[in-house]
């Protein structure tokens, strides 16, 4: 249960966090989605989130301590992810409040706040991970493959849920190059990893040799190509490929969720 409740809570933190941000932004900075169609997918960010820390609580040894974490700030990643994913969800709770209770006003500045709170949350989240006895995640490739959930499946799914036509063709283009991205950076992060110590090296032969680790690579590149054609070659552009965003989103969960089980279970300790 231990490593599922970590793959749950991270994979669906993240997914929540993308998905509002990019609710978010796309109907009050870029003024490209219907309040009320937002609406939705900001009640889906928050509910996935909440799915989300339900799964980091399981993890805990003793769940009901939880708030001890509170305690710690100062010294503790984990005090700082319960805080600022904390805020996060507290804000987007806030947010769905003043939409059903038309104070329009609100919504910006508590969105923002909500936003920056979900963009430290992740990073936070990924300091927790980089554990110097652990050659495999004390590395720039913890946190950048944690932005990148967020950013994959987070930008999709919020243009999708937000009917943001406009915004669909730019986004599939977005999803194209972060998935190119998480592809280079998984090859180079392996590559260090095998020409470094021998923990680090004991991992990359785990990775490689692991049927799942060449799936995902194959999933991340099918989405690089994909999105990438289909917005070129597509007559009608914008229609064609906000109905590729449920598609790439599929995907791109089914990676990252095997990304995520493979991070947690193919370390090798110093």
């Amino acid at each position: 249960m231990g490593d599922l409740s970590l793959i749950l809570g991270t994979v669906l933190s993240q997914i929540a966090i993308g998905t509002f941000i990019t609710s978010f932004v796309a109907t009050h900075l870029l003024k490209k989605a219907d309040p009320k169609d937002a609406f939705k997918a900001i009640v889906t960010a928050f509910v996935v989130g909440v799915l989300g820390i339900g799964a980091m609580i399981l993890h805990l040894g003793q769940p009901l301590h939880a708030m001890h974490a509170f305690f710690n700030l100062g010294r503790s990643w984990l005090s700082r992810e319960v805080l600022f994913y904390g805020g996060f969800l507290g804000c987007a709770f806030l947010y769905i409040l003043f939409c059903k209770l038309s104070k329009e006003g609100l919504l910006k500045p508590i969105g923002i706040v909500a936003s920056i709170c979900g963009v430290c949350a992740v990073f936070v989240t990924s300091m927790i991970y980089t554990i110097p006895s652990i050659v495999a995640w004390n590395s720039a490739n913890t946190p950048i493959s944690f932005a990148l959930t967020a950013l994959m499946i987070g930008i999709p799914l919020g243009i999708y849920i937000s009917k943001a036509n406009e915004l669909a063709q730019e986004g599939a283009r977005l999803v194209s190059a972060f998935a190119f991205v998480a592809l280079a950076t998984t090859l180079v992060h392996v590559t260090t990893l095998a020409a470094s110590v021998p923990a680090g090296a004991g991992s990359a032969h785990l990775l490689m040799s692991n049927g799942l680790f060449w799936g995902r690579l194959g999933l991340l590149a099918v989405v690089s190509l994909f999105a990438s054609v289909t917005v070129v070659k597509a007559k009608d552009k914008t229609a064609y490929s906000i109905n590729t965003l449920v598609i790439l989103a599929a995907i791109l969960i089914v990676a990252e969720f095997i990304g995520r089980s493979l991070f947690f279970g193919t370390i090798v300790r110093m």
